[in-house]
C-alpha cells in the first residue's frame, strides 16, 4: 500500500505494555527492559519479542 498507513489493532496485552512504558517513562526518564519485565512479570525475551 503506497502512502497509506496499515491500520494495526491494539490488544489488550499490547495496551498494558504501552501503559507500562509510559509510566516507567514518567517515572524515571527512561524505559529499559529489565524495567518492563519486573513491572509485568514476564522474561526480558518476552518484552523484546513483544516490543518487535
Amino acid at each position: 500500500m503506497d502512502g497509506v498507513a496499515e491500520k494495526k489493532i491494539i490488544t489488550p496485552a499490547l495496551e498494558n505494555y504501552l501503559k507500562t512504558i509510559l509510566e516507567l517513562y514518567e517515572r524515571n526518564g527512561e524505559v529499559r527492559v529489565t524495567s518492563i519485565s519486573l513491572m509485568l512479570g514476564v522474561t526480558k525475551a518476552t518484552v523484546s519479542q513483544t516490543e518487535a
